[in-house]
């Protein structure tokens, strides 16, 4: 387990990489929801927000026809977590994740982006599709049911996070600066 200096000291790395003073930084906070196959997450919807623009857009993937026989098991999921059906049609092939991901830059002609999601399971499934992203939680976001009473789908959680986010950072300059870290004195 890391300890509290090592978490800031990771989290202000992240933040200051990505901050380009010279141009204007679009926080981008993203969310998803995925299906269970085994130790695989495979991603059924991305939502982005971007919290300078107010552009939003949803991203849904289809599945391979071979998934067809894995039916009963993720209607069961589909039920007991997000409601997405999992043959909802997608506009991209579920292997199109990452190139989903890429395009996030283009559609908002964005340049300085940082990426963020709630949730350290959320984030790595999201790293591990090409791009780095953020845990919200890292600057204390609360859940979604805190901050909206509105059904948990993908677009309407990114949007209360997003929401939450611009508050936090109109309302406080230093916002995206980690805590200190413990001092170690000596004495």
């Amino acid at each position: 387990m890391k300890n509290l200096a090592e978490v800031a000291d990771n989290f202000h790395s992240k933040i200051t990489r990505f901050r380009d003073p010279n141009m204007a930084v679009h926080d981008i906070i993203l969310d998803c929801d995925w299906f269970v196959l085994g130790a695989e997450r495979l991603v059924k919807q991305i939502a982005f927000f971007d919290t300078r623009s107010g552009m939003s857009l949803l991203y849904v993937f289809h599945f391979p026809k071979r998934y067809r026989r894995l039916a009963r098991y993720f209607d069961h999921q589909s039920r007991s977590s997000h409601l997405i059906p999992w043959d909802k049609p997608g506009m991209f092939r579920l292997g199109d994740v990452c190139c989903a991901l890429q395009t996030i830059k283009f559609v908002t002609g964005a340049q300085n982006v940082v990426f963020w999601a709630k949730g350290l399971e959320k984030v790595r499934i999201l790293s591990n599709h090409g791009i780095d992203v953020i845990n919200l939680e890292l600057v204390g976001c609360p859940r979604f049911d805190q901050l909206s009473t509105l059904h948990p789908t993908t677009m309407n959680k990114a949007k209360a996070f997003a929401a939450w986010f611009v508050l936090q950072d109109s309302s406080d300059e230093d916002f995206c600066t980690p805590p200190s870290s413990p001092s170690h004195d000596s004495s």
